[in-house]
């Protein structure tokens, strides 16, 4: 009667744990509507353009960045930043960068990084709102609404 009843318990609470992990990965997997993209009649997604990184003009999205009041918040030790700037290769000199880490650099701001409540770098901030991670230059040009010529 003893080994019925641990074998009793012991089922129940398998039981409750698979349960417990369905809920889970379901709520996990649910969708975001806020999230989606919107498809036009043509089938493309709405939001998104086909143009590539190549096809931007580099000088001209950072100048247009910059005019426009976007930053880039970086660090000289962080490999993404590193590759968000060779994104734009010469012309990040036009890019408004403030650096993180402590540096020799002479835009090193930890004040300002701070009070920007930063989660990480790279983080791009245009118009109060944060954009982190490493951004190809077509999300950028979105972002600030560039469009090339």
């Amino acid at each position: 009667m003893k080994n019925r009843s641990l074998y009793s318990f012991i089922g129940i609470a398998v039981i409750v744990v698979l349960a417990g992990l369905g809920i889970v990965f379901l709520s996990s997997n649910k969708i975001d509507e806020d999230k989606v993209a919107d498809t036009t009649e043509n089938g493309s997604v709405a939001g998104v353009s086909t143009q590539d990184d190549s096809e931007i003009d580099k000088e001209a999205l950072a100048k247009y960045m910059s005019e426009k009041g976007a930053v880039m918040f970086g660090s000289e030790y962080c490999g993404h930043c590193s590759a968000q700037k060779e994104d734009f290769g010469d012309s990040f000199e036009y890019i408004d960068y403030v650096e993180c880490g402590e540096s020799t650099n002479p835009n090193y701001n930890l004040d300002e990084c701070n009070a920007n409540e930063l989660s990480g770098v790279p983080t791009w901030i245009y118009q109060g709102k944060q954009y982190p991670g490493h951004q190809s230059l077509q999300k950028l040009a979105e972002i600030v609404g560039y469009e090339s010529e």
